[in-house]
């Protein structure tokens, strides 16, 4: 009995030992625990500073240090083609246009359209074209000038319309480049008040069309006088310049290639009292 007694008292002894190191033992765990806590914070903490930083670098060095593209100057639009209407092409900005142009203007003068133009500066600058049109949109090259190659000085260049279309006359100065890239400036028109019928100067009949070595040009004007006659090629250039005496009602030019011309397209302009006809036609 008294050791049952001694085994009892042992077991209170240790229970209450016990109890009183538990408390202690769970401060420790809480510690513990607050730690791992506030280390998974700061690395939470540290990760999004990291990639807020990340994300500030990259706008940086991808937007506002940019290059901006070098804008083209307004009175020239840069193309390549084969001069039929507008024909646009992509290039670097880095690349220096043909030509700076400083002026163009195309003004009425006693029933005559003067045409003016100037240039600072030529790079590679073969020639000159200026178009005509009666309705803006319809071009045929009138006369080729040629350019000044490469010049670093002001050039200044002028030709005459003596048979301007009847009314509105709208002009395009086409510029051409030694490697057959071309440069076109604002459209510019002219009005010589010259109100005249449209059947004044029509005409009739070309052919034939093709041709090999001759072709007939048949028209009609209302008043007998001198009519102008070109025959152009495809880049606006001369081949023939004819001076004939026209009478009143039908009349007939006929020519004959005796200048070997190369098989291609080439344009007859018909001139009379400021009325002026183009008609294409083709060389076999």
């Amino acid at each position: 009995m008294p050791h049952f007694r001694f085994s009892l008292l042992k077991l209170l002894r240790s229970m209450k030992s016990n109890s009183r190191k538990k408390p202690g033992m769970r401060m420790v765990m809480r510690q513990q625990t607050t730690l791992k806590t506030a280390l998974r914070q700061r690395v939470i903490v540290s990760s999004c500073i990291f990639s807020m930083v990340a994300l500030a670098a990259f706008i940086y060095f991808n937007f506002t240090n940019k290059p901006k593209a070098a804008a083209l100057p307004p009175d020239l639009i840069y193309g390549v083609g084969n001069g039929d209407g507008y024909a646009f092409s992509s290039f670097s900005t880095t690349t220096p246009l043909p030509i700076e142009l400083l002026s163009f203007t195309a003004n009425c003068n006693n029933g005559k359209v003067i045409i003016n133009w100037s240039t600072a500066s030529e790079k590679n600058n073969d020639f000159f074209t200026i178009e005509r049109s009666q309705n803006g949109k319809n071009f045929n090259p009138l006369i080729k000038v040629p350019g000044a190659g490469n010049s670093s000085t002001i050039n200044t260049y002028q030709i005459v319309d003596d048979n301007p279309i009847a009314n509105v006359n709208y002009y395009r100065l086409k510029q051409t480049d030694y490697d057959g890239k071309f440069t076109y400036a604002p459209i510019k028109s002219a009005s010589c008040d010259n109100h005249r019928s449209e059947e004044e100067l029509k005409v009739e009949s070309i052919g034939p069309n093709p041709f090999t070595e001759n072709f007939t040009l048949n028209y009609t004007t209302i008043n007998e006088g001198a009519v102008n006659i070109r025959i152009l090629n495809a880049a606006g250039g001369i081949i023939k310049q004819e001076i004939v005496s026209a009478e009143k009602g039908f009349n007939t030019y006929f020519f004959n290639d005796n200048m070997n011309m190369a098989p291609g397209i080439y344009y007859v302009t018909i001139a009379h009292e400021g009325k002026v006809v183009t008609k294409k036609i083709i060389k076999q």
